[in-house]
């Protein structure tokens, strides 16, 4: 995936008001991101190149019990 875009969330805005210790000059925000698929792999069966995709911040590898449960929401 090529990123086009990104944005913080509610979680970045702690550090930028320094309620959470370890923000750094340079540090780049955002987590939450938007581009376009540029390959896909043999398994994948719902994406094409050139499609345009969102990366949530809830996104899980689908592996452990708690990025199962997100990936079911």
């Amino acid at each position: 995936m090529r990123l086009t875009s990104r944005a913080i969330c509610g979680t970045d805005l702690h550090m930028v008001r320094g309620t959470l210790a370890g923000m750094q000059l340079g540090t780049i925000l955002g987590h939450e991101g938007v581009g376009v698929v540029e390959e896909v792999g043999p398994d994948v069966r719902n994406l094409n190149v050139g499609d345009r995709v969102v990366i949530p911040s809830t996104l899980g590898c689908g592996y452990y019990s708690y990025c199962r449960a997100s990936s079911a929401v």
